[in-house]
């Protein structure tokens, strides 16, 4: 009786014999009229690229007069980019306004961080009152 299983590996080790097969009769053969495939140079570019892509080519000279900070410029980040984000000091979060991966623009507010010192500052002097009104 034939099951299933038997069926299954009758029909990949045909396969693998038919796949072999074809490998082994076209591995002897070399074609005279394919040409061997050239040396590629990573990051080189070609003067047809150059010009599609609208590249310049200038000498640079020395800008002294211009003040560094004050050069224009903008920076665009890629759609999947993390940037990380600092508090400037430590503490829990919160409060989210935002979730992972929602654009957000400069100034808006991300988060409520609150710092940990007035937590501690509470949670001590809560210890403090009731140390005082046991002694009492």
């Amino acid at each position: 009786m034939i099951n299933r299983r038997s069926i299954f590996t009758f029909s990949f080790a045909a396969a693998i014999l038919v796949a072999g097969a074809l490998w082994w009769g076209s591995s002897g053969k070399i074609d005279s009229t394919t040409a061997p495939p050239k040396a590629v140079n990573p990051g080189a570019v070609t003067p047809a690229q150059i010009e599609k892509l609208g590249i310049k080519i200038a000498s640079s000279a020395a800008a002294s007069d211009i003040a560094l900070g004050t050069v224009p410029a903008t920076i665009t980040l890629p759609p999947e980019a993390r940037v990380a984000v600092t508090a400037p000091f430590t503490g829990s979060v919160i409060r989210l306004f935002v979730v992972p991966g929602q654009a957000v623009r400069q100034g808006q507010a991300l988060a409520i961080v609150r710092s940990r010192e007035p937590v501690q500052y509470g949670a001590e002097l809560a210890r403090a009152r009731a140390r005082l009104d046991l002694a009492r």
